[in-house]
C-alpha cells in the first residue's frame, strides 16, 4: 500500500515542470507578503508618510533599504522620488488614525555577491495586492539614481493604480477615511 501511494506521488511530481515550480513559488511569495503587509496589525502601523493616487489616499510604508543606505535616506529617497512622480502629491501633514486600507510598500532585495539591489513596490487594498514595479540599482548607486529609479517606478505604478481605479466593470466600495481628509474616496 505505501508503495502505491509513493509511485503515484511520484507520477504526479514526474509533471510538475519546472516553470510551475516558478509560478508557484512566485505565487506563495505574494501571498505571504500579502498576509503580512495587508493584516490588520500591519495597517495599524504608522506609515512613513502618505501620498493621494488616483484611488485616493494611500500608505507608503518602506520595509527595508537598499544596501549602503540607511532607512532614514531610502524613505527620504521614496518619498523624493514619489514626489517627483505625482506632482507633489505627498501629504506633508503626520499620517493620523485610521490610515487608509490602500497601502504602498517598498522594499530591495540585495544580492551582495552579484552587486545590485532589485527595489520593488507593491499596493494593496487591505490585505489583497494588485498593483507591482520592480527595478534594479547598483549596490553603490548615489542617492539621486535612487530617487530616480522610484520616480520612474513610480510613475509606472500610478499609471497601474488608476488603470485599476477606473475600471468601469469593478463593483465600487467605501474605504475608510483618513481623518486628515474631508474628502470621499471610493475605490474597489
Amino acid at each position: 500500500m505505501i508503495t502505491t501511494s509513493l509511485s503515484a506521488a511520484s507520477r504526479t511530481f514526474a509533471r510538475v515542470t519546472p516553470g510551475a515550480l516558478a509560478h508557484t513559488g512566485a505565487l506563495l511569495l505574494l501571498c505571504g507578503l500579502a498576509s503580512c503587509t495587508g493584516s490588520p496589525a500591519t495597517l495599524a502601523l504608522r506609515p512613513d508618510f502618505e501620498v493621494m493616487t488616483p484611488a485616493g489616499i494611500a500608505s507608503v510604508s518602506i520595509r527595508e533599504s537598499p544596501l549602503g543606505m540607511t532607512d532614514a535616506e531610502f524613505t527620504q529617497s521614496v518619498r523624493a522620488g514619489m514626489e517627483r512622480a505625482t506632482d507633489d502629491s505627498v501629504i506633508t501633514a503626520p499620517a493620523e488614525s485610521p490610515f487608509p486600507s490602500q497601502r504602498i510598500v517598498w522594499h530591495a532585495n540585495i544580492a551582495p555577491q552579484r552587486g545590485v539591489s532589485r527595489l520593488m513596490v507593491n499596493v494593496f487594498d487591505g490585505a489583497n495586492p494588485y498593483a507591482y514595479e520592480q527595478d534594479t540599482i547598483a549596490n553603490d548607486a548615489p542617492t539621486a539614481e535612487v530617487t530616480s529609479a522610484v520616480a520612474s517606478m513610480s510613475e509606472r505604478l500610478l499609471k497601474d493604480v488608476a488603470a485599476q481605479a477606473s475600471t468601469p466593470d469593478q463593483p465600487r466600495r467605501q474605504v475608510a477615511q483618513n481623518e486628515a481628509s474631508q474628502t470621499t474616496v471610493s475605490r474597489r
